[in-house]
């Protein structure tokens, strides 16, 4: 199954590659971000929340198990409603994008759609400034957020694919 998707998946994006290097050219003074997810409407599963200072990590962010995953920094929280905080110490200073899914199942995966529209998100996630795209995840420039001080705070709302497009809550 795994196969065919991501021949699917190459099919309809194309070879693109993605940079390894970093959005921040030194490392920064280490400080606490704080990520509020909220959208939350069931405590299923776990709520993936990742960090990243690259595009490729941004990108192969969806399966905890594959090869390719390498955030800078995740973790694995038990979803509060409406809903959840969750503190990453010691991040340096710089920009990253910031994503999260609630894996529903607790699979390790973002599951996704087969029929009617391939590779659409089936379970609620969100992306830092709150920016998504219909066909493909946002862009990582888009979704960068500076990380400054001691306490920054990014705010992120999951909700499914569907919802995001069409609207509603």
């Amino acid at each position: 199954f795994r196969l065919i998707w991501g021949l699917l998946l190459v099919s309809l994006v194309g070879c693109s590659a993605y940079s390894t290097r970093s959005a921040n050219d030194l490392p920064g003074k280490p400080v606490e971000l704080v990520v509020v997810v909220d959208g939350i409407k069931s405590v299923e599963g776990r709520l993936m929340v990742f960090i990243h200072d690259n595009e490729f990590a941004y990108h192969a962010d969806d399966d905890i198990h594959s090869d390719q995953f390498s955030a800078f920094k995740y973790v694995s929280v038990t979803p509060d409603m409406p809903s959840t905080t969750v503190r990453f110490e010691a991040v340096p200073e710089g920009r990253y994008a910031i994503s999260c899914y609630q894996d529903e199942d607790g699979d390790g995966t973002l599951d996704r759609q087969i029929f009617p529209f391939i590779g659409m998100p089936t379970e609620p996630y969100g992306i830092s400034n709150h920016v998504y795209s219909f066909f493909s995840k946002a862009s990582f420039d888009a979704a960068l957020v500076d990380v400054k001080a001691t306490g920054s705070e990014v705010h992120i709302h999951i909700s499914t694919h569907l919802t995001k497009v069409f609207g509603g809550s």
